[in-house]
């Protein structure tokens, strides 16, 4: 389920103010919005011990994290009520990722490679895409 709401909010970042809108007689659409985003970023954080066994996962993971971190900034930054009810824990969820990657110097060719099952370069080819 939060696979999906990550491309919503990537394809529309707005679209958490329209989910939980605050009416007049229910003024807890912040609250809503920040139990969704706070048990988004537990799921996404919480790794099985079989992930963390194999390379390949613990890469399609961190893929998967970065893709929630970025959806979740885009929404943060479309909307203010977003940043008041989750801007805190996008703010710390996004660096912890961020710094993930910089700790593990992951190179873009083993992403693709997870990602994919596939290699970005042949023997004599030339880049993805040539």
């Amino acid at each position: 389920a939060f696979d999906v709401l990550g491309r919503m909010l990537w394809i529309e970042p707005g679209c958490l103010d329209e989910l939980f809108p605050n009416g007049a007689a229910d003024d807890d659409g912040d609250r809503k919005i920040a139990a969704v985003v706070g048990r988004w970023i537990e799921v996404s954080t919480s790794v099985s011990v079989l992930t963390m066994m194999s390379a390949r996962a613990q890469k399609i993971t961190f893929i998967e994290q970065k893709g929630a971190a970025l959806s979740l900034c885009a929404a943060v930054f479309r909307s203010p009520r977003v940043a008041r009810a989750a801007g805190t824990q996008v703010h710390g969820y996004a660096r912890r990722v961020l710094e993930a990657e910089t700790r593990s110097e992951v190179d873009l060719d083993s992403l693709v490679e997870a990602a994919c099952s596939v290699t970005r370069r042949v023997v004599g080819d030339g880049p993805l895409g040539d």
